[in-house]
This record gives structure tokens, C-alpha cells and sequence, in this order.
């Protein structure tokens, strides 16, 4: 049944590549806070523009931050992302998937993709990461964004959940090295005969996430 399962999503997902939403780094838009997987609670980005198309930059909750709430103005998006070699991007919605809740606290407005089915049609398509230059990731990698648009959202406070999961072990070929070990070892892609196993438990995780419209 399972089996079953994974094949299905997959010819979903492969149904669905074409009209996906655009990508948070393959399409940032200005006006727009990204609310992403490498925030804290009560955090979000704002893209820095063509200029800096790797850019972002991240407004903490707080006083001291002149865009600390997102105006109501702006479009609001939740994203995950994921690198890896250009097989396992193509094949990464068949095998980790996405669900979320975010509500308004004090009510009136809620949105929730409760089953991992429905959440596949918003991964991008496959695109290779051209920024191997900044440092950022090895050359050879390519991205896949997990992309939810809310839309503009009238002011409040919205809290939530997002939660990420692998009902299986599945293959990935980026290795993200360690930059603790003497000589550092840096990110690579791994050929194709040489995969890393990734375990649902040390994936699956669930973020809460938190955010401000004024």
C-alpha cells in the first residue's frame, strides 16, 4: 500500500511540474515576505532585489526593527527548500513531503494543507542553483522549492506549524560536508552510484513559525 502510495504522488507531482507555483529563489519577488525554514518564530525575509539575487534579508520581531511586522500591503509566503543532484531534486516530491497550518490569532482566517497529497502540486519545478561562486552550495546542485502563497493578509498576528516528512528512507547525493573536521571537508555532489540514505527520523521535524501584519 504504501508502494502504491509513492508511485501515485509521483505521477501527481509529475502531472502537476507545469502549472507549480513559481519558486522562492528561482522567482523572488520584491513586496513579498518569505517566511522560510531557516527563520525563528516571529521572524521573516524580505528578497534585497536583482542586484542580490541570493539575498535575503531577515526582520526579527522586535522594536529595534523598522519592518519587525510585515505590511499589510506585501504578500505573505511560506517556503521550504531543497538541494541536491538534479535526480534527486526531480524526485524529491515523491518522497518528503509538506503539510501546514496558519491561522489569525484573534480569528477570522485560517489556511491548512492537512494532507501530504495536496501539498505536492505546490513544489516548483527542478532548476539548477547557478551560485556556486558565493560559497553557497557545490557545483552540479540543483533546487526545488516547496512554495505556499497566503496572498495579502489584513493585519494581526498568525501563528502556525509546518511540518516536513519522509515516510520512507529515501537517496539523496548532497553531502553538506563538515565544516567542523581538520581540514574542513567541503559540500559536494556525490555520483550517482555513491547515494546518502536519508532516515524519516532524522528528517521528519516540524517547525512553528509566527509572524506579524500591521
Amino acid at each position: 500500500m504504501k508502494r502504491l502510495l509513492l508511485v501515485l504522488v509521483l505521477v501527481v507531482a509529475l502531472m502537476g511540474l507545469l502549472a507549480a507555483p513559481s519558486s522562492a529563489f528561482l522567482a523572488s519577488r520584491q513586496h513579498t515576505a518569505y517566511i522560510t525554514s531557516y527563520l525563528d518564530p516571529g521572524q521573516w525575509a524580505q528578497w534585497n532585489g536583482p542586484k542580490d539575487p541570493l539575498g535575503l534579508t531577515t526582520h526579527p520581531t522586535g522594536p529595534h526593527d523598522p519592518l519587525a511586522r510585515i505590511p499589510h500591503s506585501w504578500n505573505v509566503v511560506v517556503t521550504r527548500e531543497w538541494f541536491d543532484s538534479r535526480l534527486g531534486a526531480t524526485l524529491i516530491p515523491a518522497e518528503y513531503f509538506n503539510t501546514v497550518r496558519i491561522a489569525r490569532t484573534h480569528g477570522g482566517w485560517a489556511f491548512a494543507i492537512k494532507k501530504a497529497a495536496r501539498g505536492v502540486r505546490y513544489w516548483s519545478r527542478a532548476y539548477k542553483f547557478g551560485y556556486e561562486a558565493a560559497g553557497f552550495v557545490p557545483a552540479g546542485t540543483w533546487a526545488r522549492d516547496w512554495w505556499v502563497p497566503l496572498g495579502k493578509l489584513a493585519p494581526g498576528h498568525y501563528s502556525g506549524w509546518v511540518t516536513q516528512f519522509a515516510p520512507l528512507a529515501f537517496v539523496s547525493w548532497m553531502d553538506w560536508g563538515d565544516e567542523t573536521a581538520n581540514p574542513p571537508i567541503p559540500a559536494s555532489i556525490r555520483p550517482l552510484d555513491q547515494p546518502i540514505v536519508n532516515q524519516p527520523a532524522d528528517l521528519n521535524w516540524t517547525q512553528h513559525i509566527s509572524f506579524t501584519v500591521k
